[in-house]
């Protein structure tokens, strides 16, 4: 698909183009409303923030596992 957008007024009136590869906002709640219903819910690691080079050191050779969350 092609688009004929008029230059113009996108760049004089800060207008934007944008897409998205996950979908638009309705799609998020419907994901979220489906994740609740079903308690889905993330798997995280958490470290406490005294082990704080540790956990950067996994993240940085991508060693870590899900999220790394740090307790303060």
């Amino acid at each position: 698909m092609m688009l004929n957008i008029p230059l113009l007024p996108l760049v004089f009136d800060q207008k934007a183009v944008v897409g998205s590869v996950v979908g638009g906002r309705r799609f998020m709640t419907e994901m979220l409303e489906f994740a609740a219903i079903h308690q889905i819910k993330p798997m995280i690691e958490t470290m406490p923030i005294s082990q704080i080079n540790e956990a950067m050191d996994k993240v940085l050779v991508n060693k870590a596992r899900y999220r790394n969350c740090f307790n303060f």
